[in-house]
């Protein structure tokens, strides 16, 4: 065991600076829990220190000053590609005023593009790709060995030829996130529910992978790596939501990439969840393939209030574009009929959509526009399709369309045009879809019935409804 060193303190920090973390998403809420997860890892040997600059608007000044005041020995930077720039100055002037803090950095754009970050002058040390709680352990130790560090497959630096993404085979080896340090009061999310009081958000990743091919998947927009799915024990799963309600949160959103990957370990959560009377309500993502009315009834008996549903688009072309699927027509008839259990059940889908998409056209979108009359989701959110680092896309057409550092899925200033229409015409696109449901009188009418008491319970989220939804 390597000896402590003497300053003991570790800083964590999520970066982010207003212009970027400016881009408003209902993600930005969501507590990062690799960061939760490390934090348990060396709370026992270290000094945690964790700053959210996500949910906390720092200015880099202020960023780089509490910085210095912490003076960790380690520092654990994520950012995502949007901030790259202003990480680096950021790296750059700690490096000047702490020159013998090790910086390491870790999430999105350092598994997906570390050589923009480990060169001479960067001011950055390491870059852990993947996931990279466990080897944060092995590079804490191996601080004073540099052979050791060069035994950490997913660890990049200065002279070190290979590294590779890294994926914790079994997830149950982890301890708990830290979830003391991620307060209600900063991380919640803003879907309004059928819960009549005032919410107290948990988040838990009960999962990790995903199976499925769509182009645009990369890192940046999900919570794990991989395409082989590693399941948490449901024993293990249903520890952490009891841990979580001891803390007083109250709800629970699963943060899963895709929750509903596997319909039997569905089943049995489900199932465990409700004779466990967890006397939790909670919300979950779920891709149209695996969902069935049998799963979509247990959730409900289980406590479900909400699925969060990647549909993308009514249209075939558009769906076969994005890889979602290899039959089209039975997608779109199965994303119908889960809409149809769902008023069965009055369990809300929320319908996660996108456009820009390449080879898009205007009658791709009325397609679009019009199932979403028909089917007259809960709600509806509007995403750009953006072509990632780590996404197939990227590689296809990420590179001939500009530098990725501006771009967000959810920001129409750095929108790279992929699709038919230039990008005014999507923006008002987005506009318009968005109109088309929340500003239909019959809409108003049953939204309101159905979610005037929580509005009232949770009076800090229509606010931020109507912000998310002031489309630029």
């Amino acid at each position: 065991m390597r000896e402590v060193p003497e300053n003991k303190r570790i800083l964590f920090l999520r970066f982010s600076i207003p212009g970027s973390a400016g881009v408003f998403h209902p993600y930005n809420r969501c507590p990062p829990l690799d960061i939760g997860v490390m934090i348990s890892l060396v709370k026992r040997r270290f000094q945690a220190h964790f700053i959210d600059c996500r949910v906390k608007k720092y200015t880099e000044k202020r960023v780089v000053k509490e910085t210095v005041e912490i003076d960790p020995f380690l520092l654990v930077l994520s950012f995502a590609s949007v901030d790259y720039q202003a990480a680096l100055r950021y790296s750059r002037e700690i490096r000047k005023r702490l020159g013998r803090v090790k910086i390491v950095c870790m999430g999105p754009h350092a598994s997906t593009l570390p050589g923009t970050l480990v060169y001479e002058g960067s001011g950055i040390d390491y870059v852990l790709r993947g996931e990279a709680e466990l080897d944060l352990l092995k590079l804490i130790e191996g601080l004073d060995s540099p052979e050791k560090l060069r035994d950490i497959d997913s660890l990049a630096f200065q002279g070190k030829e290979r590294s590779e993404v890294n994926l914790i085979e079994n997830p149950d080896e982890l301890p708990f996130p830290e979830h003391e340090t991620f307060p209600p009061s900063l991380y919640y999310s803003i879907y309004p529910l059928q819960v009549y009081s005032r919410l107290r958000w948990g988040y838990v990743l009960s999962s990790r992978g995903c199976p499925h091919g769509c182009i645009f998947c990369s890192p940046y927009i999900r919570n794990s790596y991989g395409s082989r799915v590693r399941f948490r024990s449901i024993d293990n799963v249903i520890g952490e939501i009891r841990h979580l309600k001891s803390l007083g949160r109250n709800i629970i959103s699963f943060e899963d990439d895709n929750f509903t990957v596997s319909e039997r370990r569905t089943l049995d959560l489900c199932r465990e969840m409700k004779e466990s009377r967890l006397g939790v309500s909670w919300v979950a993502h779920s891709g149209v393939d695996e969902l069935t009315a049998e799963m979509m009834a247990a959730m409900k008996d289980s406590g479900c209030v909400l699925i969060k549903l990647g549909v993308e688009s009514w249209s075939e072309k558009v769906l076969a574009e994005l890889g979602k699927t290899r039959n089209t027509g039975e997608y779109i008839k199965k994303t119908e009929s889960i809409f149809r259990a769902g008023k069965k059940l009055d369990l809300p889908i929320h319908a996660l959509l996108m456009i820009n998409t390449p080879g898009e056209t205007p009658d791709d979108i009325a397609a679009t526009a019009g199932m979403i009359i028909k089917s007259n989701p809960a709600s509806i959110q509007v995403h750009y399709f953006t072509p990632y680092p780590g996404s197939r896309a990227y590689d296809a057409y990420g590179k001939e369309a500009g530098a990725v550092y501006d771009r967000h899925h959810y920001d129409s200033k750095g929108i790279r045009i992929c699709g038919s229409l230039n990008a005014r015409q999507i923006r008002e696109t987005r506009k318009r879809l968005y109109r088309s449901l929340y500003l239909s009188p019959s809409f108003i009418l049953k939204h309101l019935r159905r979610y005037f008491l929580f509005y009232l319970r949770n009076p800090g989220i229509f606010p931020e409804l109507l912000r998310m939804l002031a489309v630029r």
